[in-house]
């Protein structure tokens, strides 16, 4: 018996061997040299289509195992539902079918499957460890995880709901390639997970350190050991999970005899001298140069599929390349305090800062009085102009708030998803129902078309339990009257006469007030061009036009 599977072996490898010498498999009709196979791994480049040695059109491309195809006319299948090439990102972990050319560097898809491993909230996280827990199953990361929504594990938190796509270990857990930061988990959400059946107790089982219960009928095939994927509804982040689908998977690559397979995986069950397993798939490696590989060690393998075993022709150990780290940011200058600046230079002239005579000057205003040495502003003369405006800032009104959103509308969400079953709002069939009753509702037909959020869902079982009065539509504000545009010689004023004088509702600080007395200008100053009052010089205009402020206010 022992001779007969070594000669069976042996016509096997022969068999590889001679199909990978004449082109490794059957020819693409209308594509040049390119040969029939699967690829399977993760993506590690996405971009614009450059390839050659196979017939190609314009469109993007994605780097798998190596090897890298054109997409543009390929059929791209999401977990379970067609998608556009553009939904295909870096880091997922995906079965692509086509045409692979001789030099095995370039090819045209013609089928791209992906299907993520977990989706659901993080229970705990380890980050010094570089692991977390989903939905009962332990994640590691390393440095080629791909993180979307989130830098690394820091910018993670318990309770954030995650997408994972990743590839299987030996010892059971699941090497992340890709984390998607989801939004935040609300209990009752429907969660998704693939991952092997590690006990069975009636109709409940357990998939690593998750408890899923069931009322289903269990699929053809299910039993400790198997892969499934399970969908249902999540009460907390540590589970249980209540199953409203079950399906047992083929962990396999639906590879045909003598096509031309690239696999990218993790190593498991290795057996001396030289087979183990690959992403589900026995893998025979005699006669090639195995060297680094062994349990849980990530490796890429080519080679033929013979009597559904992979037959390799090479088996590379993929090393995890660190990425540069990011250069040091700039320090960022301590911001200036106004407040401060303010009270070493204004307080003794203007009052404290909560009561200043000068609130909402601006930085031009302020600067002008130094500027022309108005009431002894001069003597700030070696303030900066950055030191000026962050006490222009200080002294200006605090900014409005910003308005809170609006809250999700429920009963629109009901009229427009409900009613036509249900009945209106007021009379609904449907008083009552909580949130996860209605999730329920929702992952099984006919009702599994509809897309709501969970806020969503909440919001259409909020307006169940009480239906909301109505809230009045505010009455506008009026809109103020236009200021006038200001006079010519409120610029004279502000520059000369603010520092010391105050000037009826327009400035309110300082003394005597030069209201209505426009007269007392040319008294001041008799002469145009010749310094007048407090060594300060005006001209014809400015002294006609100071006057005329200050007989407008």
């Amino acid at each position: 018996m022992i001779r007969k599977n070594i000669l069976l072996s042996v016509l096997a490898l022969m068999l590889a061997l001679s199909l990978a010498g004449c082109g490794g498999g059957t020819t693409a009709a209308g594509n040049g040299t390119g040969i029939m196979g699967v690829s399977k791994g993760v993506i590690t480049e996405v971009g614009d289509a450059s390839v050659t040695g196979v017939k190609a059109t314009v469109g993007g491309t994605i780097r798998v195992s190596g090897i890298e195809f054109e997409t543009s006319g390929a059929r791209i299948v999401m977990n379970h539902d067609i998608r556009g090439e553009n939904e295909l990102k870096r880091g997922m972990v995906v079965k692509v079918k086509g045409a692979i050319n001789d030099e095995r560097k370039s090819g045209v898809a013609t089928e791209i499957e992906f299907e993520d491993d977990l989706k659901g909230p993080i229970a705990s996280i380890d980050r010094a460890g570089k692991k977390l827990v989903v939905l009962g199953q332990t994640v590691t990361v390393d440095d080629a995880t791909v993180f979307d929504g989130a830098t690394d594990l820091s910018t993670l938190k318990e309770n954030d709901v995650v997408e994972v796509s990743g590839l299987p270990a030996a010892d059971g857990t699941l090497l992340a390639t890709r984390i998607e930061k989801k939004g935040v988990f609300v209990p009752g959400s429907v969660v998704e997970l693939t991952g092997v059946v590690s006990t069975v107790n009636g109709q409940d089982f357990t998939i690593g350190g998750l408890t899923v219960t069931s009322n289903l009928p269990q699929p053809t095939g299910f039993a400790v050991g198997v892969l499934v994927e399970v969908h249902g509804i999540l009460a907390n982040a540590a589970g249980p999970l209540s199953a409203t689908e079950v399906e047992v998977k083929a962990d396999e690559l639906d590879a045909e005899e003598g096509h031309l397979v690239h696999l990218e995986g993790i190593v498991t069950n290795f057996l001396a001298p030289a087979t183990f397993n690959v992403s589900g798939m026995t893998v025979n490696a005699q006669g090639v140069d195995v060297t680094g590989v062994a349990n849980n060690v990530k490796v890429r393998v080519e080679g033929t599929v013979v009597n559904g075993i992979l037959i390799a022709k090479s088996a590379t150990v993929v090393k995890v390349i660190t990425p540069v780290p990011a250069p040091s940011p700039v320090p960022v200058p301590t911001p200036l305090n106004g407040a401060a600046l303010y009270n070493a230079n204004c307080a003794s002239c203007h009052q404290a800062l909560s009561v200043s005579s000068k609130k909402g000057a601006t930085a031009a205003r302020i600067q002008a009085a130094i500027t022309n040495k108005v009431g002894g502003m001069g003597a700030l003369s070696s303030l900066t102009a950055a030191q000026v405006q962050s006490i222009a800032d200080v002294l200006a009104p605090a900014p409005a708030p910003v308005p809170t959103p609006a809250p999700i509308d429920g009963a629109a969400l009901y009229a427009a998803n409900c009613a036509g079953c249900h009945g209106i709002l007021a009379n609904s069939a449907k008083k009552g129902v909580t949130a996860a009753a209605i999730q329920v509702r929702m992952a099984n037909p006919p009702y599994a078309t509809r897309s709501l959020s969970a806020a969503e869902v909440q919001a259409v079982a909020a307006v169940l339990a009480v239906t909301p009065t109505p809230t009045p539509t505010p009455t506008p504000a009026p809109v103020p009257a236009p200021v006038p545009a200001p006079l010519p010689g409120k610029a004279v004023y502000d520059g000369f006469c603010a520092g010391c004088h105050s000037l009826g509702s327009y400035d309110a600080a300082g003394s005597p007030n030069l209201s209505s007395k426009g007269a007392l200008v040319n008294g001041k100053f008799p002469t145009a061009g010749v310094a007048g009052h407090k060594g300060i010089t005006l001209s014809v205009t400015q002294r006609t036009d100071v006057s005329a402020f200050l007989n407008a206010n």
